[in-house]
């Protein structure tokens, strides 16, 4: 098992979720974004088949539940919504019916500069499930570090089960959100020994580049409303960070300097180098990271991420163009964030906003692809808590 590596872009470091790569014999993660894996993941064998995507009496999924008896109105109200032809006008229907009754919002913490997964350690991927061609969860397939394992959180001294369970309260929700067409390069999903850090992640296989697997961390214990931002978080660098939207340069050998891997990509790349991945010209990031971070790119382009302070003081001095102190550590993980809020916020108070950081979710406005998207997903979040009479 090798170190986690930092990576560093742009002169210093960007963050996919914090911008880390972490080395896993077969598998590489950048925390909350793009990585590779350095070849297709050794199966120890398969069991414990998972196909049925019903609830049952396992199923883990935590909602706002409907205490005070306002599933019938809230079905009501949203009928109204289903009536509204214009794809923004119902999308931001269904966002005030959702803000009235659901759990949501984005995070807004602007006083954590503590990112454990940027200061290093190990992951230790335990088990994964793939996601099969009928949009099922196939069977679970160990990974190396499955027989070390074991569960502290577990109730059943089972060392697995606990990890399939959360698997599937996530696919069950991410699943109904995300239309299938617009989610169909995800192809696994691995649940990983992070230590003490909780994030999720993407991944990109490197034997098909094409496709994703996402990470699910061993302290995950339930679905909860709240995770929608971050379910949200990850999709956006999947919509971001796709072969569309970059070219991967050669790969860097292990064991090259921070420097290296910056100075091979600025060579090899005349727009925006995220680490060994250029950026292209017409993409939604490269158009995101001319109109948003051009006029202070050499600042954030100098700051120490060995240093407690550096970060910090250059968030505080660009605060109000950032939601939260995670946000502002790259533009990897702006647009992340900037997109997930575009999905949850009225388009009315996007509009009436004069702040920069609204006006990051009108960027998104001027695709009618993401508008659509929003929508869909609005409308989906509605369905799913219907038919479960659960606030999702």
């Amino acid at each position: 098992m090798k170190k986690n590596s930092i990576i560093f872009v742009g002169a210093i470091v960007i963050i996919i979720l914090a911008v880390i790569l972490i080395n896993n014999n077969n598998n590489s993660i950048q925390v909350g974004g793009i990585s590779d894996e350095s070849q297709e993941p050794e199966v120890e064998e398969k069991e414990t088949e998972m196909t049925d995507q019903d609830k049952d009496e396992s199923f883990k999924v935590i909602s706002n539940t409907d205490r005070l008896n306002r599933m019938p109105q809230y079905e009501e109200e949203g009928k109204v919504c289903k009536e509204i032809a214009e794809s923004l006008e119902r999308g931001d229907c269904f966002q005030k019916l959702h803000d009235n009754y659901l759990l949501l919002s984005g995070r807004t913490a602007k006083n954590n500069f503590y990112f454990p997964y940027v200061r290093g350690g190990v992951w230790n991927h335990i088990l994964h499930v793939p996601i099969d061609e009928n949009d099922q969860l196939g069977e679970m397939q160990k990974e190396d570090y499955f027989d070390q394992y074991e569960d502290k959180l577990s109730t059943t001294g089972n060392k697995y089960q606990r990890g399939l369970d959360r698997i599937r309260d996530f696919w069950y929700v991410f699943s109904a959100l995300i239309p299938r067409e617009n989610r169909e390069e995800l192809k696994q999903l691995y649940w990983t020994d992070s230590g003490e850090a909780y994030v999720f992640a993407l991944g990109r296989l490197e034997y098909n580049v094409d496709e994703y697997y996402m990470v699910i961390p061993q302290n995950f214990m339930r679905y909860e409303g709240v995770e929608k931002f971050t379910m949200l978080h990850e999709y956006a660098h999947m919509l971001t960070m796709n072969l569309n939207e970059v070219d991967d340069m050669e790969e860097l050998p292990d064991g090259a300097t921070e420097n290296e891997v910056w100075e091979k990509g600025t060579g090899h790349c005349s727009t925006y180098n995220t680490r060994n991945r250029c950026v292209k010209e017409d993409s939604y990031l490269y158009k995101f990271y001319e109109q948003f971070w051009k006029d202070y790119e050499d600042e954030w382009m100098k700051i120490d991420w060995n240093s407690e302070t550096a970060y910090k003081d250059f968030f505080h001095k660009y605060e109000e163009r950032f939601f939260n102190s995670y946000q502002g550590t790259s533009p990897v993980e702006d647009i992340a964030d900037s997109l997930a809020f575009f999905f949850i916020t009225n388009s009315a108070d996007v509009e009436k906003s004069p702040e920069m950081k609204y006006k990051k979710l009108q960027f998104f406005y001027q695709f009618e692809e993401f508008v659509e998207l929003r929508t869909a997903i609005l409308e989906n979040l509605y369905d799913l808590s219907v038919k479960d009479r659960e606030f999702y």
